[in-house]
């Protein structure tokens, strides 16, 4: 009982459950980990840098090989130089280069870029791509912060107008390609034009770029969904589409003054936190995309708001107590308006406290015990603060109750008693005058009458245990009746305690009641004592009747086409003349006999002993001597000498 009641005390614990997806980008960090690592050596210098770049990003870049990777990009920048002077520049090599650079600084690596590189890739002729023109104009600002200006107004002019010209109806386009590549292609320029903006560029066609931004946005609304326009069989290219629009936009920003929609940023970072990529490729654009989401100038995003810390302090006030972070999962130390907008306890929505920077508490009074669900949600507390709160917080939790059993009433005089009171003489209790228990068990909370799932009276005296049956007579109220001739026991005082738990409660109540004199007697009227006292019948079960065996003309005729074969046998070898007393070759013959005699064993043996696989075994190497036997034997039947060897 001790242990019963330990396990409904061990049972009554705090129910916490958070259902909602990914929100931040520290939350799939072990899973585009997982997809980096799975896919193998990188095979190109750009796919090292990609899944380098996404690794820091995530906080799981590996410095143990810092040096050899420095050691190789100052080799591979040698190699890129050389190639630039050797061959008319290409895609290849630009993006070699910016790959280089990126892991250089990755890395933390001093590369010493030679002037006459930069004037290489400075040269704007070379290029009729935009994938040459972003990574080229990625390599000029690259070198504005090594200290290296050799891009001049007129060479930053070159490439505005050289990327303009691939501008036709509010998109960048190239010929015979797909939309997504259109579109990815777009994002590209726009970054580029953003770069060269700040390199210093002066951006004059101002009205053709914004139309291009109104053609854009349009289709970044469509149907309220990301880039929701996808044909059939591009839409594993959605995520690196979308990373480089927006990065695009972010970029480009500094150009044209523009507000992007707070739905359609919800929509997007939505979409790259619930991505499940299946490359590095796509886990390096997914964690592009949602830095760009979290350096955007368009508005602060609240990424998530979680629980720090959720405790029942009595079991009538929840704690709860949250986070605000960003969507790189960091802390925000901004003041924020937290409220608790969910249905508890039938309240207006309440506003959390500000304990320390970033983190709220407040106390939720539960008014009776049960399954609650809420909202937590956060925005800016100074207007002039532009803040997105794109998630709100759902918290599930169970309120444990509290037990009540405020009293217990007898059928005797004064038996009324008062917790925690207990009896000051003992009761008497004999089998002439049995005593009938009556006691209540309410919610503390909501004083209500509570069924629990323990609700007994113990009497003990010493490693004697008597429990009577409790009976649930109406809703919270028990009756527990004590008759001494229903029990087999040593009569003497006996201590008396109320035990009510539940697995919903926060404690059981366990409540010492005082002592009880009972006597037990033998003298049982016969009725009763055979009913609860004398040796139950043995229980007996007859797991499964015998079949019935088939009736003689059933197995006859089995037991006859089972010997058929045999029979059909002899009146062959007897039909072609072989002498079954005095063959022509008695030596083969015999060992013939023995081998079909051999067979009619196995098919015993099989069915007594062996298996499929061992009876097999057994018949292939019999097949040997019988088919030599058989030889010789039908060879000596027809007078032909068998030739030796």
């Amino acid at each position: 009982m001790r242990f019963a009641v330990l396990l409904v005390a061990l049972a009554s614990l705090l129910s916490v459950s958070l259902c909602a997806p990914p929100r931040t980008l520290r939350h799939i960090g072990p899973t585009l980990k997982d997809v980096i690592y799975a896919a193998g050596q990188p095979k190109s210098s750009r796919d090292f840098y990609e899944r380098m770049t996404a690794l820091a990003a995530l906080g799981y870049l590996p410095r143990e090989h810092e040096q050899s990777v420095c050691e190789n990009a100052v080799s591979h920048l040698q190699q890129i130089v050389q190639r630039l002077t050797s061959e008319t520049k290409s895609a290849d090599i630009v993006i070699d280069l910016d790959s280089l650079l990126g892991i250089s600084v990755t890395f933390g690596c001093e590369l010493q870029i030679a002037e006459d590189t930069i004037m290489a890739i400075a040269d704007t002729e070379a290029y009729s791509t935009l994938d040459e023109l972003f990574y080229a104009v990625k390599t000029l600002e690259f070198a504005a912060v090594k200290g290296i200006h050799l891009a001049d107004d007129v060479t930053l002019a070159e490439f505005v107008e050289k990327i303009m010209e691939l501008e036709s109806d509010g998109y960048f386009l190239t010929e015979a390609a797909s939309q997504s590549t259109t579109l990815f292609n777009t994002g590209l320029a726009l970054s580029a034009l953003g770069k060269l903006h700040k390199l210093g560029a002066n951006i004059e066609d101002v009205e053709k770029l914004q139309t291009m931004l109104d053609v854009i946005f349009d289709q970044l609304q469509y149907k309220n969904k990301v880039l929701g326009f996808w044909s059939d069989g591009e839409e594993e290219d959605r995520v690196r589409v979308t990373s480089a629009l927006f990065s695009g936009l972010v970029a480009f920003s500094e150009v044209v003054k523009f507000d992007v929609p707070e739905a359609k940023i919800s929509d997007i970072q939505r979409f790259l936190l619930r991505y499940k990529p299946s490359s590095p490729s796509e886990a390096y654009w997914q964690v592009m995309g949602l830095i760009s989401l979290h350096r955007n100038p368009f508005a602060k995003i609240i990424a998530s708001v979680e629980p720090l810390e959720t405790s029942f302090l009595t079991g009538e006030t929840a704690n709860l107590v949250v986070g605000v972070f960003d969507l790189m999962g960091v802390l925000i130390q901004d003041h924020f308006l937290v409220l608790l907008t969910g249905k508890t306890s039938h309240e207006v929505p309440r506003a959390f406290i500000e304990s320390t920077p970033g983190v709220y508490s407040l106390a939720v009074p539960m008014v009776e015990p049960g399954y609650y669900e809420t909202s937590v949600t956060a925005s800016a507390s100074n207007p002039e603060d532009k803040y997105i709160a794109l998630e709100s917080l759902k918290i599930s939790f169970t309120a444990l109750g509290v037990i009540d059993v405020p009293s217990v009433e007898t059928n005797q005089t004064n038996g009324k008693l008062i917790y925690p009171a207990k009896y000051t003489d003992d009761l008497v209790i004999s089998p002439s005058s049995p005593i009938s228990f009556t006691f209540s068990v309410l919610d503390k909370m909501s004083g209500k009458p509570m069924s629990v799932q323990q609700a007994a009276l113990l009497f003990t005296s010493g490693d004697s245990v008597i429990q009577p049956p409790a009976t649930l007579t109406a809703p919270g109220v028990y009756s527990v009746v004590m008759n001494p001739i229903k029990f087999s026991a040593e009569s003497g005082k006996y201590k008396i305690s109320l035990v009510a738990g539940d697995i919903a409660a926060k404690k059981p109540v366990e409540w010492e009641l005082g002592t009880a004199a009972i006597t037990f007697t033998t003298s049982v009227p016969t009725g009763v004592r055979d009913a609860v006292l004398s040796p139950k019948p043995a229980i007996e079960h007859k797991f499964s009747v015998p079949a019935r065996r088939p009736g003689i003309i059933v197995w006859s005729t089995f037991t006859g086409l089972v010997c058929l074969p045999f029979v059909v046998l002899v009146f062959f070898l007897l039909h072609i003349g072989v002498s079954l007393v005095q063959p022509a070759n008695f030596l083969a013959t015999a060992a013939f006999a023995a081998c079909i005699c051999s067979y009619a064993a196995l098919l015993v043996a099989y069915w007594l002993w062996l298996n499929m696989l061992q009876t097999l075994f057994i018949m292939a190497l019999l097949a040997v001597p019988t088919m030599l036997s058989a030889r010789a034997a039908l060879l000596g039947r027809s007078g032909i000498k068998v030739k030796q060897p």
